[in-house]
């Protein structure tokens, strides 16, 4: 019987922030949120790569922006953990800060309704909004 190694990705949150910059924000408000990326590394030994992250959004028009920063432990074969952390094509972002913002993305929904702000789209991601730094 063949062993096949599973990715394993612990997300751990150390900051959480919402920041709300107008009286004017209103929830139900049309509205897009850039997202920006920054990550690096913090510990690498065989079969396990942890890495710092801070994923920044700030709503346009400026309302609001909301903050997450912590750190993703990738646990398992180095060809694994490497294809998650290479970017994709045409400019999409790793797989990586993906799997972070689906894990993140219902305590940012959260925070934006106790803001009274509003709400990130679940496919941000999709839309080519982010940049990294």
């Amino acid at each position: 019987m063949l062993s096949r190694s599973v990715l394993e990705v612990a997300v751990i949150l150390d900051r959480v922030e919402g920041v709300r910059l107008s009286d004017k924000a209103d929830a139900d408000a049309k509205s897009e949120y850039k997202l920006a990326v920054s990550m690096s590394e913090k510990k690498r030994i065989p079969g396990e790569l942890t890495l710092n992250f801070t994923l920044d959004l700030t709503c346009q028009p400026q309302v609001a922006k909301l903050t997450v920063a912590g750190s993703v432990k990738l646990g398992g074969a180095e060809e694994e953990v490497a294809e998650i952390i290479t970017p994709g094509e045409e400019k999409s972002p790793p797989k990586v800060v993906e799997t972070i913002y689906e894990r993140t993305y219902g305590l940012l929904y959260v925070l934006a309704g106790g803001l009274k702000v509003p709400y990130p789209k679940p496919n941000l991601l999709k839309k080519r909004t982010f940049q990294t730094t």
